[in-house]
């Protein structure tokens, strides 16, 4: 069976499967992948040029860094003066050898073998990693932390697989930890924090890791081998829906998480505007370009309306940005860096009128058009608006190859478009750091085949500008990977890209695979990833089950999997599944049948609840947080739901009656029953359980954050749940022809209404569930009292109907709201303090307001109620802010907490016994 390899930064660039190169032991020996590169059309002596070049840019990075260490990123000396002498005299032997007039393909292969060996020599004494880590163990446990452990690098395994150690000094009384990259190190310590100490760095939510006076003695040596080469984390709608509003500490805690559970790449979904505002002068941009480049959005999201923010908030970003790229660069994360592929911003004023009039159909109007712009590289070059999708413009392209009609202007837009990613690049790596670590660019993510298929409608866009977008990254680095979504994989690719440098994220493979029979017939190298969460959308349920179990039955038949990855839509939510699941990182397991896999799970859930909590209340109450947990495996975390998850609850619908309610994954609601993968019975049984936990948990001194975390999430989960028998066998029941009954409707859409003010009382005692906290980090983005409001509306609109009505063009004459509904309204569904009363909330009750006053019992609603015009009124008014503008602002809007109010345990108890005979009266018999 195949098997792929990535190995530390500047260890062997080649020596993955869907690299260039495969290196053997025969010497001269050439893969079939290099043979395929050589009748792509690339000069092997020309690739191996670029590899030895940038062998010597991190030369010269290292040099300079010899002679004044403060002008290194990391601030220190980055490899001792023998390593960089000895790395000099291998270049420069090898630049001799290359220097030859003609190479056989042999010969340009053992040059290549060359550069990868001085490669991995020099990685070996790199002191980052080392350093790195130990800045790491002081962030999360304290100053003075690190040097309680003794930090240790180790080669790769003998198979060439990240390792990490865990091991006891009996000599000095200190635990070792020991890895060949700063992944692995930092590995090595969350290994110790969880199985030594039981304590807990959760994907989210407050913690305390407080070190003991004396560290537990390691009983054995624990080696744990990385069964996948890539570990990958981050879906590039993540950004938009969460990360884009992170600070530094928090990006700084994401990435410590990320290293420490083993994820050794991450999509990079910030600052690519930057990347183009930072070659403005060599693009040729004017000054109104420049402003039109900062104030559009790139255009192939939800929000392509007018960014009106000032230089100081983009500057703002492209700050933060950086940040991010150096904390990654120090902790030996791969960074997947968007590439050319002929998408370009706004950034045209005088073209202005034309960015959308492609995306429309030919009859309508779609065209392609000439860019103006004097002095520029763009001047002239025939651009083409994106293919729509879901009624929605994806953006602005110029392409490498032009139409019949314009064949003779195809040898003037190819060199363009060359030009035009030479400069791209040469900005990228100037903007991220690369220049300043001596690194190059090794993977590069953009999805062209994606849920909208082939993403470009023009009529010179064609498939084979892939050919083209991946030669331009060879030119950079003739061993970059390109990375694309497989939602939509078409066979057809492998007859454009050279699929021996590309790498598929299987963004679905636990319930709606498609590897067995789409990607692995055409041997494509691919990632077997979890989304599970859409939109941010808050839930528990998942199958912890058939998620371990079918990621070890992958791997054990898969000829091309590359590695594991995990891929929400929207992180901070439901933290023991990504718990779980980054475990799998470095775990290999094998199961005989599914059965085990529970077995497995239920084990790992037990470990998993002492450690959250802390062993001393864990000790304390073992028995009832055991049967909490016992409960929650069986019921939330037992099975995926067949859909797009999590299932939403009816709170959060749009209000309807017989047919017209609408929510993002609940559609049109005609009386069957949501597709929630339990029964609701049970998540009230769970939710006791969790208050008894809870009781039991204070005779050890109180609740941590987290058990509160977990408290409120499972109150806030029975709460929704019970939302759906409240509509189908009270709402709709009592509009139904057989059963009018006006009092009992206004009842059950009165208890819908106080569901989401419960549920908004339990959320506000948890700070993860704030709604204020995200405003407050949205406004954050913002330099200028204009840039705070905008950003303040933005975060409202994603949160709630997504789209932002502002130069939005969309067929039919419809407006943005009308076309979301469709299949995107309230796409992000959260439960977020505040929300739940003022949205949804807010809607259940107009709906009861106008049955109230205008239906008699008896007569017929139309099929399209009155007042949803009303309801569709108040929800762009709250999402835009209550129709305020920009000079009225802030005094004008509704300001929400950003810190937590209330104890989670008596609002959980005091609602379990309210909801006690709702549950009772829709489950007789079946709760307590």
């Amino acid at each position: 069976m195949k098997k792929y390899k990535i190995t530390s930064r500047f260890t062997c660039l080649l020596s993955a499967a869907f690299f260039i190169f495969t290196m053997t032991t025969q010497a001269g020996a050439v893969s079939a992948v290099a043979t395929n590169a050589a009748e792509a059309g690339l000069s092997q002596k020309a690739d191996t040029r670029t590899r030895l070049d940038n062998a010597k840019k991190l030369l010269s990075v290292a040099k300079a860094a010899l002679l004044d260490p403060s002008g290194y990123p990391s601030g220190y000396i980055p490899y001792p003066q023998k390593a960089v002498a000895a790395y000099a005299a291998a270049l420069t032997k090898i630049e001799r050898e290359l220097s030859a007039p003609s190479m056989s393909h042999g010969e340009t292969a053992a040059i290549n073998r060359a550069i990868t060996a001085a490669r991995v020599a020099f990685d070996k004494t790199w002191t980052v990693p080392i350093n790195e880590t130990k800045a790491l163990i002081e962030r999360v446990a304290g100053v003075g932390s690190a040097g309680r452990f003794i930090l240790e690098r180790v080669n790769a395994a003998a198979s060439g697989s990240d390792v990490f150690e865990v091991d006891w000094d009996t000599k000095a009384g200190k635990p070792v930890l020991r890895g060949n990259n700063a992944v692995s190190l930092s590995t090595a310590f969350n290994y110790y924090l969880k199985y030594c100490l039981y304590q807990e760095f959760p994907y989210i939510g407050q913690y305390r890791i407080s070190l003991p006076s004396s560290l537990p003695r390691v009983a054995a040596k624990h080696v744990g081998i990385f069964p996948y080469p890539i570990r990958h984390y981050f879906n590039e709608v993540d950004f938009r829906y969460q990360a884009f509003m992170y600070g530094k500490d928090e990006w700084q805690r994401r990435l410590d998480w990320l290293a420490m559970n083993g994820y050794n790449m991450f999509n990079m979904g910030l600052g690519e505007k930057n990347v183009w505002y930072n070659a403005c002068g060599e693009f040729g941009y004017d000054p109104a370009a420049i402003a039109e480049l900062r104030n559009s959005s790139r255009g192939d999201s939800q929000y392509f309306g007018t960014y009106n923010v000032s230089q100081a908030a983009f500057d703002k970003e492209g700050k933060m940005a950086r940040d991010v790229s150096d904390m990654a660069f120090r902790l030996g994360l791969e960074m997947q860096v968007y590439p050319f592929t002929g998408q370009v911003p706004f950034a045209f004023p005088s073209n202005k009128s034309d960015y959308y009039v492609g995306a429309l159909p030919p009859a309508e109007g779609g065209n392609k058009f000439r860019i103006n712009l004097p002095g520029s590289v763009f001047d002239g070059v025939l651009a083409y608006p994106g293919s729509r999708w879901m009624d929605l413009p994806q953006g602005l392209f110029i392409s490498a190859d032009v139409s019949l009609a314009d064949a003779d202007k195809a040898s003037a837009m190819r060199e363009k478009f060359e030009g035009i990613s030479k400069i791209y690049w040469k900005s990228l790596q100037n903007f991220y750091g690369f220049d300043a670590w001596g690194f190059v660019p090794r993977y590069a993510f953009r999805s062209m085949i994606a849920e909208q298929g082939f993403v470009v409608s023009g009529l010179a866009f064609s498939q084979d500008t892939l050919t083209t977008i991946q030669k331009e990254m060879f030119k950079v680095n003739p061993d970059m990977v390109w990375i694309q979504d497989a939602w939509r994989y078409q066979s057809w690719l492998s007859t454009k890209v050279d699929l021996s440098h590309s790498l598929l994220l299987e963004l679905k493979a636990y319930n709606r695979p498609i590897w067995q029979n789409e990607i692995e017939p055409d041997g494509v190298p691919w990632v077997w990833c979890m989304t599970w969460n859409f939109g941010g959308n808050t839930g528990m349920d998942s199958g912890m089950n058939k998620l371990v179990y079918d990621i070890q039955a992958a791997r054990k038949v898969a000829r091309n999997m590359a590695g594991i990855g995990v891929t929400p839509e929207g992180g901070d939510t439901n933290p023991a599944l990504y718990d779980l699941m980054a475990e799998m990182n470095w775990r290999k397991l094998d199961f005989a049948n599914i059965d085990e896999a529970n077995t497995w799970v239920s084990r790992w859930l037990k470990d998993y609840a002492r450690r959250r909590y802390g062993a001393a209340i864990y000790d304390a109450a073992k028995v009832e947080i055991d049967a909490m947990w016992d409960a929650l495996h069986q019921v939330v975390y037992k099975n995926f739901i067949s859909g797009d998850e999590p299932a939403q609850t009816l709170t959060n619908a749009k209000p309807g009656v017989m047919g017209d309610l609408k929510s993002r994954h609940w559609a049109s609601y005609t009386g069957s029953a949501p597709d929630i993968p339990y029964d609701r019975a049970d998540i009230y049984n769970v939710w006791g359980l969790a208050l008894g936990a809870a009781d039991a948990a204070q005779t050890a001194g109180g609740l941590n954050k987290q058990f509160e975390y977990d408290l409120a999430d499972i109150t806030r989960q029975a709460l929704g749940d019970i939302s759906e028998p409240v509509y189908a066998q009270g709402i709709a029941r009592y509009y139904a022809a057989d059963a009018r009954d006006k009092d009992k409707l206004l009842e059950y859409l009165d208890i819908m209404i106080g569901i989401c003010k419960d549920m908004d009382s339990i959320l506000a005692a948890t700070p993860e569930f704030l709604l204020g906290k995200r405003l407050e980090n949205a406004k954050a983005r913002g330099a200028t009292p204009e840039d705070i409001y905008y950003y303040e509306r933005l975060e409202r609109t994603f949160l709630t109907y997504w789209i932002l009505e502002e130069d939005v063009p969309l067929s039919g004459g419809r407006d943005a709201y009308d076309s979301a509904v469709s299949n995107l309204l309230d796409y992000c569904n959260r439960h977020l303090a505040g929300l739940m009363t003022d949205y949804y909330g807010m809607r259940w009750q107009i709906t009861r307001d106008y049955m109230a006053e205008s239906w008699d019992g008896t007569s017929d609603l139309p099929s399209s109620p009155p007042y949803d015009a009303l309801v569709k009124s108040a929800t762009k008014s709250w999402a835009e802010g209550n129709g305020k503008t920009a000079l009225s602002y802030p005094e004008s809007i509704k300001n929400y907490p950003a810190s937590p109010t209330g104890d989670p345990l008596k609002i959980s108890a005091a609602l379990y016994l309210k909801y006690s005979s709702l549950f009772s009266e829709f489950y007789r018999n079946r709760v307590p």
